[in-house]
């Protein structure tokens, strides 16, 4: 990966609402649409996950386990269902380390 000192965390308590923050700057509609976004990855069907450097995130990648689309679902195919990067890191490989 081009940039050095990335970390990838599990979404929960202790990125959570840096996590919201950074979906409000490079992906949402607001608040209440970031923290939907997350308690419906949340319940055990998906994970969301972030890219950490210097305590900040600049990345997420949201996966849903089972997928709606029959032709995912069929063949046990998760489906990746949010992934964004931070303006700033794009093209330096971050979405690569998950």
């Amino acid at each position: 990966m081009g940039i050095p000192d990335v970390i990838i965390e599990l979404v929960g308590a202790s990125n959570f609402e840096r996590t919201v923050q950074f979906l409000i700057e490079w992906v949402s509609d607001g608040e209440a649409a970031a923290r939907e976004h997350l308690a419906d990855h949340a319940d055990g069907g998906g994970a969301s996950l972030v890219a950490v450097r210097d305590h900040g995130i600049i990345g997420i990648v949201t996966i849903r386990w089972q997928s709606n689309y029959p032709g995912f679902r069929d063949h046990g195919i998760p489906l990746v269902h949010q992934l964004a990067v931070a303006g700033p890191f794009r093209r330096l490989g971050v979405a690569v380390a998950w």
